[in-house]
Parts: structure tokens; C-alpha cells; sequence
């Protein structure tokens, strides 16, 4: 009999994952079991036959019949364990079942290896071996015999047949020269696999596997270590056993762990009961926690979940109730978590709560009581949720060791999200839902280029979210942009896309300091306030320009910046992606745009179709104040497929309606077309079910998506929605950014048509050469001669040109 167990190591080139494969010399089902080991050292350096290994081994290699791998023993030796590297092509799924033989030859360097089939009167060795698929990743399998092979001296060959091509995989090095082992050769179909000898990774050693754990279940509430705990009558503790024990906790069973002495046991399960840590800083290697079963500690301050100073760390599969309670002190999750439960943490005034690895984690994080912050440093997260429900100071602090991932962030008291790392500038928040004021903390310079904050799934909840940059301008030419805050969503891409989705957040984001905020999903409940020194766009180059960008009110205080689009830095080049914004009343904001005194407005002309320049369209009203700045024909950032720079050519009257009074959108114009119709229908039935993640058919304003949304859509049916944005005042000045001198021997007029359904539209004029002159005249000269009218023709604001 063969046991194969299959490991991925987790930081090394080869992945780990544990399994073991029971298999006959009949071929029959496999018999999964999976074993936690996360030892890089699985393919042993200390094996008695080695030809290549898997470090060395780079290439995978399948065949029509089989493959085979000669080897030479010098020194006889019981063979117990074999070991290789494998994986499959992608286009042969499913697990693969071959024949594994092992039989002597007189030349281990022949040309020709063995002839297929093998004579199996030859065979020292005849098992069938099921591969478990593991597709194109790079994987160690160990094979264990049931009963050792005694390898004499002499020359011998390891042969798979039953390959397929395509299908299973064993992995060689992938090189043209020489050989890797001297002592054998790789062989496929029974010829020299190529003629310079390359090898396949092969191990073969005298040391046995561990077999797979028995399991033992607990007669009594007890403790971990105790004999009278568990059925077998034996304490985990000294020398593991071989085979080894799995240990159940059943039957609401309590069993307690002191760390008075080695755990030995290969897993522990608390399967219907409880795990009681008696003592801080308990290294348990593997332990997974079912639903309805529950881990609790009663030690006296502070806490750690695990031994920090063990490595690798321990493992939980927390799929219960995990309660830490640090009457007073920190506490510390040093452990890697995976699995869906919840994980509750209370921690007293100016406590500290550490998590070390939640990597696999993907259930409900709950910081409570008075504690001052969490601080995960680790690698980055799987998926969770976190609630912060500390009426402390109740901050989140992210210093991973790469871009993190979260599901969520739930604010329930006031509080703080603090991006401190200092080696990785990307976090990765999921959504931020505000049930609370919290601040975004970007007030840290990184250096080397812009730290940026990441909330791919929006933001939700009614409260404010301030986003406070740094003091002074932290560009150091790296990037184009500030320290960034992303409500992002870059995906939808393609002809077939049918919205942008919807926050359900109703409260205001607000900008200070030198900190750019970026909006790439609905916000159409939400108001944004842009203070002095900061920056918002509105738009991106990855969100296909037929799609409009709608926030329910934008107010842009002196010394703050609302620039239409995005910009990016393109080839060491500021560019500029033209874009459409809309401020709707749809889900209860104003729909108003307020651009205040000391503004700065910036918006991009690239043509004159549609989606070749910057719009603005508001269901409210514009009060206009500031500087507007347009940029003609600029560098498009990558990625931009609606607008081509240099393809604009000026023509003599050109208009461009950039800001404009809209019709109101009606609740149940889910698409936002100005009418109710079939496509609203459309966009219902695709979100229905979805909640503040993406609201966008969500008509009557509860948060989710239901059959109230349907009869909304179809008393509206066929409506739509009246004018109700309007303009007042005007940009006190306006600048031209013409850096390729196109518009020589042309002029642009602004022009204010005020109230209701008004707009604001630039206009492009030729300049009348002098009486006599055949120049054009020089480009600083040109925009001069801007005019700019209001309603009657009304001079008004400073033409300059930056150069």
C-alpha cells in the first residue's frame, strides 16, 4: 500500500498543502486526509537518492504513455519515503490516477531506458498512486510505502505509466546543458528525455512519512494534556506518536490548555464544546474551532492568542466563538486565523489589540470595550470584517507586510483608520461603513511615493468620513498626485457593462490638507467637501466613459481643487482622462455644486464629440466661484479609450457646454437616463438582492434591493424627471493650460447663462489677422484675447497662460 501526502509551503518557491493518498495496488478511490505542516524542508536534503530537486526544477513534463527516472544506490538502504515535484495542465482536470513501479536496469545512462511496458516480472515495486489536482502550481508530493523496499546496490528505474499528454506533470529543470544528477537520467515513453540527460525532482529516502492522525475523542471535561481527557488513555505530551492523534472535543466538553508542557497532538478539534486558555502565550500548532463551539480564556490582564516567538506560528480555523477579554494590558492574536467565525476582543482604557496573521481569515473581527487601537501588522488580510465598537479611541491601524484585503471596516463608535505603514504605500480596506464620525488617517509622508488608501467595495453607513492628508505637499515626483483616499471601482470595463454600483453612504467625506480624494463608484447619497490644499477627482481611466460618475453635492472650499476625470502621471507626463460628472438629488443630498472663492475648477478639452471633454451636470444649483482651469488636448492616461491626444483640430465657432442645470432623477431611473424604462427594469432584476454594496435599484432609499424596488420602477414607468439645476455667479478667472500651442491664432470665450437649466459654455474663436499682416500671433498673445461673457456679454476675470 501507498500513502502519498502532498504539501504547499507557504514563502517558499514550492506551495504547501499537506494531503495524504491511501492507495492499493488496485486501483481504487483515493482516501483524502489533510495534514497541517508547513515546514519548507519536506522534500528531505538528507535523502539517500536525490536527482533533482524541486528548487532546481522549473518545467513540467507530461507524455502519451509514461515517464521514468534511473537512479543509482551505492550503499544499500530501506526504502520508506519517496518524494517529487508535480503539477498538472490546466487542460486535464481532475485528479490523476498512475501506476508507480520500481524495477532494476543494468545502464542507468542508456539511451534507452525501458521499453513500454516493463516486464512486470521485473517489478520490485507495482502500486497505483492517485495525484490530487493541483493545476499549474508548483507542489511536493511525499509518497509513503506501507512496507519499506530494501534497495540492494546497483542501477534501478522509477517509472509512472498511465500518463497522459495533456495531463499530470512531473516537474525537471528546464535546461539544455548537462545533467543535473550523474546517476541517472529522466526518460519519457522509455527514450532519454533529450540528449543531454535532463532529470526529474526525485527523492527517495529510508525515513517514513508520518502516517495519517487517528482521531481520539473526549470521555470528560479536562485538561489538553491530561490521559483521562480522551479515549486512547494516552496524554499528548513528549514524543509524538506515529501515527498521531487528532483530538476531539465532544459531547460539550470543556478541555483547558495551560502550556505547562508540549503539545504533541497533530490537530485539535473542538468539535461540540470549549477550549479554555488557562495562561497567555500557548503555542498550539493546529486547532480548528466548529460552529457553535466556543474559545475562551480566563487569565488575569493581558492576553496572547498563540506564542509569537514560535515559528512557524500556530493555526486556527476559528469557524465558532473566540472571546479575549484584557481586563487590563494589550492583547494579541499570534496565530494564523483562518476559517468564518467571530473573533471578540475587549480590551480595557489604552489597551492594544495585535494581530499577527488573519491571512485566511474571513469572518467577524469585534474590537470592544475602552482599548485605544488594532494594530495588524502582518500579512494581509483574507476577507474579514471588522467591527469597531470601542468607545475608546478606537483606531485601526494598518502596518502590513503587503497590499491588505479586507471585506469591511464597521465604524459603530467614533474613531479612527490609521494607513501607518512604512513599506508598503497600498492598503486595501474592502468598504468603510461609518455608523460613526471616523477619520481616515494619510497625515504620514512616504517616502519614495504617495500612500494610498483603498475602499474597492465603497463606503457606507450616514456619518462623516474625514480624510486628513499631510501638512505640506508630499510629491516628490514619484507620482503625480497626493497622499490618495480611493472610493475605487476600475473594473468595469467593456460595451456589456451596464452601471457604475452604488454606495449607500449618506454622510459627508470630507478632504483636508494635502490629500487627494478619488471617485470611481456612485455617491449619489453622499456630499463631498473639499477643503484647503486638497483634491478630488472624479472619474478614471479604467471606467468606460458612457458611464456617468453621480455624487449627491460637491462643496470646494478656497484652496481645494475638483478636477473632472482623473489625472495620472503617463511616461513622466501629467495626463488627464475626460470624464462626466453628475450631482443628482436622487437619494436625498441637494444636488448642489458649490465652488467657493480661492477654488480651483479643472476640466479638459480633448475634441468635440461626447466623452471627449470634461461635463458637469447638476440636478441642483451651481454656485460658480474660483478659477476655472481647462486643459487643452493634454496627455491621456493609459488606458483611455474614448479620446486620442493630438486629434482635435480647432475649428472657428467650437462649443463646449462643460456645466449644466439638469432634469431631476427620478427614484426609479435605476440607469439614470432621465426616463423610466425597460433598462431600469433591467438593472433591478441584475442587483436584486444586493445590499448597501451596490444600491444603484434601490428606489425607495432602505438599503436593499427588493420587490418594493420592482413597484416602485413600475408606477413610474415611462416618467421623466423636470428640470431642476440652475446657475448663479461666475469663475472669478479663467486659465488656458494650452501646452502644445494648439489653439495659436484662436481665442476661448466663457459664457454664464444663469438660472434655472442654464449652463456654462466655452466657445473657440479664430482672431481676424491685423490689417496688412499675415502672422498669427504668438500663443501669449492669444490668450489675451480671451473673452469671457455672462448672460449679457458681461467682461469679467483675467486671462493668464501657464507655461
Amino acid at each position: 500500500m501507498v500513502e502519498l501526502s502532498q504539501q504547499k509551503r507557504r514563502g517558499a518557491s514550492f506551495a504547501v498543502l499537506l494531503l495524504a493518498v491511501v492507495a492499493t495496488p488496485q486501483v481504487s478511490h483515493a482516501q483524502l486526509f489533510v495534514q497541517i505542516n508547513e515546514d519548507p524542508s519536506f522534500f528531505p536534503a538528507s535523502a539517500e537518492i536525490i536527482a533533482a530537486t524541486p528548487a532546481q526544477s522549473t518545467f513540467g513534463d507530461d507524455a502519451p504513455t509514461s515517464l521514468g527516472q534511473s537512479f543509482t544506490v551505492t550503499t544499500g538502504f530501506s526504502l520508506e519515503s519517496i518524494f517529487l515535484a508535480y503539477e498538472n495542465d490546466t487542460a486535464s482536470t481532475g485528479d490523476k490516477t498512475l501506476t508507480l513501479s520500481i524495477f532494476p536496469v543494468a545502464d542507468v545512462n542508456a539511451a534507452v531506458g525501458y521499453v513500454d511496458p516493463p516486464d512486470p516480472n521485473s517489478f520490485l515495486l507495482s502500486e497505483s498512486v492517485t495525484f490530487p489536482y493541483v493545476g499549474n502550481t508548483d507542489t511536493i508530493a511525499g509518497i509513503k510505502l506501507s512496507t519499506p523496499l530494501a534497495l540492494s546496490p546497483g542501477g534501478y528505474m522509477l517509472h509512472f505509466s498511465g500518463t497522459t499528454n495533456p495531463g499530470w506533470e512531473w516537474l525537471r529543470p528546464l535546461t539544455s546543458v548537462g545533467s543535473t544528477y550523474a546517476d541517472g537520467r529522466g526518460y519519457e515513453n522509455g527514450d532519454e528525455k533529450d540528449a543531454s540527460g535532463i532529470d526529474f525532482s526525485l527523492a527517495l529516502s529510508s525515513v517514513p512519512l508520518d502516517g495519517p492522525p487517528i482521531d481520539t475523542f473526549s470521555v470528560q471535561s479536562g485538561s489538553l494534556l491530561a490521559a483521562t481527557t480522551w479515549d486512547n488513555g494516552l496524554a499528548p505530551v513528549g514524543v509524538a506518536p506515529n501515527p498521531n492523534y487528532t483530538h476531539h472535543v465532544v459531547n460539550g466538553h470543556t478541555v483547558t490548555a495551560d502550556g505547562s508542557q508540549t503539545y504533541n497532538g497533530a490537530q485539535l478539534n473542538v468539535d461540540d464544546g470549549a477550549l479554555n486558555y488557562t495562561a497567555s502565550s500557548v503555542h498550539l500548532s493546529s486547532v480548528t474551532v466548529a460552529a457553535g463551539a466556543t474559545v475562551t480564556e480566563t487569565t488575569n490582564g493581558e492576553f496572547f492568542l498563540g506564542d509569537i516567538s514560535t515559528q512557524p506560528l500556530g493555526r486556527m480555523e476559528l469557524n465558532g466563538h473566540l472571546t479575549i477579554t484584557a481586563e487590563s494590558g494589550d492583547a494579541a492574536i499570534d496565530m494564523t486565523m483562518a476559517g468564518s467565525g467571530t473573533a471578540e476582543v475587549n480590551l480595557d482604557t489604552g489597551g492594544t489589540l495585535f494581530l499577527t496573521d488573519m491571512s485566511e481569515f474571513g469572518g467577524l473581527l469585534q474590537f470592544n470595550g475602552v482599548g485605544n487601537e488594532v494594530l495588524y501588522e502582518g500579512p494581509a488580510g483574507g476577507g474579514m470584517t471588522v467591527e469597531m465598537n470601542s468607545t475608546g479611541d478606537n483606531r485601526f491601524a494598518m502596518s502590513l507586510a503587503n497590499n491588505g484585503a479586507m471585506n469591511q471596516i464597521i465604524v459603530n463608535e467614533s474613531g479612527e483608520i490609521d494607513h501607518r505603514s512604512t513599506g508598503v504605500r497600498l492598503m486595501n480596506v474592502g468598504q468603510i461603513t461609518a455608523n460613526a464620525n471616523v477619520t481616515v488617517d494619510l497625515t504620514t509622508t512616504f517616502d519614495g511615493d504617495e500612500r494610498r488608501l483603498f475602499a474597492p467595495d465603497g463606503l457606507g453607513g450616514s456619518s462623516n468620513i474625514t480624510v486628513n492628508g499631510t501638512a505640506s505637499n508630499p510629491t516628490d515626483g514619484g507620482e503625480v498626485s497626493l497622499n490618495r483616499f480611493e472610493n475605487d471601482n476600475t473594473t468595469p470595463e467593456g460595451n456589456n457593462v451596464t452601471h457604475l454600483p452604488t454606495d449607500g453612504f449618506t454622510g459627508q467625506l470630507i478632504a483636508n490638507n494635502f490629500v487627494d480624494i478619488e471617485i470611481r463608484r456612485q455617491l449619489s447619497g453622499g456630499a463631498i467637501v473639499v477643503n484647503q490644499n486638497a483634491f478630488l477627482e472624479v472619474g478614471h481611466n479604467e471606467v468606460e466613459d458612457f458611464l456617468t460618475t453621480r455624487v449627491g453635492e460637491i462643496t470646494v472650499n478656497s484652496g481645494g481643487t475638483l478636477e473632472v476625470g482623473f489625472e495620472d502621471l503617463n511616461g513622466g507626463v501629467v495626463a488627464h482622462v475626460p470624464y462626466d460628472v453628475r450631482l443628482t438629488t436622487r437619494r436625498g443630498q441637494s444636488g448642489d455644486l458649490t465652488l467657493q472663492a480661492g477654488s480651483t475648477t479643472v476640466m479638459q478639452i480633448s475634441g468635440v464629440g461626447a466623452g471627449q471633454f470634461d461635463t458637469i451636470t447638476a440636478e441642483g444649483t451651481v454656485t460658480l466661484g474660483g478659477e476655472l482651469k481647462v486643459l487643452i488636448d493634454p496627455a491621456l492616461a493609459a488606458g483611455t479609450t474614448h479620446a486620442t491626444q493630438g486629434t482635435y483640430v480647432p475649428t472657428d465657432g467650437d462649443t463646449f457646454v462643460i456645466i449644466s442645470g439638469g432634469a431631476e432623477t427620478l427614484a426609479a431611473d435605476y440607469d439614470g437616463n432621465g426616463t423610466v424604462g425597460q433598462e431600469d427594469y433591467a438593472l433591478w432584476a441584475e442587483t436584486f438582492g444586493n445590499d448597501d454594496f451596490d444600491v444603484t435599484a434601490d428606489g425607495n432609499l432602505d438599503g436593499v434591493i427588493d420587490a418594493a424596488d420592482y413597484t416602485s420602477w413600475r408606477d413610474s414607468l415611462g416618467a421623466s424627471g423636470s428640470v431642476t439645476g440652475s446657475i448663479m455667479g461666475d469663475f472669478s478667472s479663467m486659465v488656458i493650460d494650452d501646452p502644445t500651442n494648439l489653439l495659436a491664432g484662436f481665442s476661448v470665450t466663457r459664457m454664464v447663462t444663469p438660472g434655472l437649466g442654464g449652463n456654462v459654455t466655452l466657445t473657440i474663436n479664430a482672431i481676424p489677422l491685423a490689417a496688412g499682416s499675415s502672422q498669427v500671433p504668438e500663443p501669449s498673445s492669444i490668450l489675451l484675447c480671451g473673452i469671457v461673457g455672462v448672460a449679457a456679454s458681461r467682461l469679467a476675470g483675467r486671462r493668464r497662460r501657464r507655461t
